[in-house]
């Protein structure tokens, strides 16, 4: 279905301003189907890239993304801004588990899993089918790699996150840099965007 600037905009408008909820759904979701799914490498690190690359995916494909949430640079790599106090309050409502266990990783990973309070049945309500489809593709993109990898994968493929410094908020618009041009470039991000009317 083809949709307009205006849409778009109120899409995106409406997916920021809900984005809190959207993002505790999409946690829950991704933590409960890599339990189902027994991946080996459950740590915090790789759930938010399974994320990150479903959000920039959405973006790329659609215009927006999955959550609706500002990701910043860190350094393990891009990961949404208010994922620490929704992980909180998750875990205060028991929706998700949050232990410290091995899982390959030279040392213990956060791991979130589901909780006794895990509604999967009314995140699904608050996702589209499409955005669930997304987030199950990117489950099994990254199916058994090790946070390290997905991580190092996530800094390879994202253009912004290789032009900002640690903490800086990433502008959306920049999930449209693609991350192997043919032939290589500095640039600025913030102003490669605002040349191109993208500046969030």
């Amino acid at each position: 279905m083809e949709i307009d600037a205006e849409q778009l905009r109120t899409i995106r408008s409406e997916r920021r301003s809900a984005s809190d909820d959207r993002l505790a759904a999409v946690v829950e979701y991704v933590a409960t189907r890599m339990a189902e799914l027994s991946d080996p490498h459950r740590g915090a690190v790789k759930l938010n890239k399974i994320i990150w690359w479903a959000d920039q995916e959405s973006y790329r494909r659609v215009g927006y993304s999955i959550t609706g949430s500002e990701y910043q640079r860190l350094a393990q790599g891009p990961v949404p801004y208010r994922f620490p106090p929704i992980r909180q309050l998750l875990a205060s409502a028991k929706r998700v588990l949050v232990t410290r266990q091995d899982v390959g990783a030279p040392k213990l990973s956060t791991i979130l899993e589901p909780g006794p309070a895990s509604d999967i049945a009314a995140v699904r309500q608050l996702l589209t089918s499409a955005d669930l489809e997304l987030l199950d593709e990117s489950l099994s993109k990254f199916h058994g790699w090790t946070g390290q990898r997905v991580s190092d994968f996530s800094h390879r493929e994202s253009v912004a996150w290789q032009n900002l410094e640690d903490g800086d908020l990433i502008p959306d618009g920049a999930w449209l840099i693609d991350p192997h041009p043919k032939s290589p470039a500095n640039f600025d991000v913030a102003q490669l965007l605002s040349d191109n009317g993208l500046a969030s």
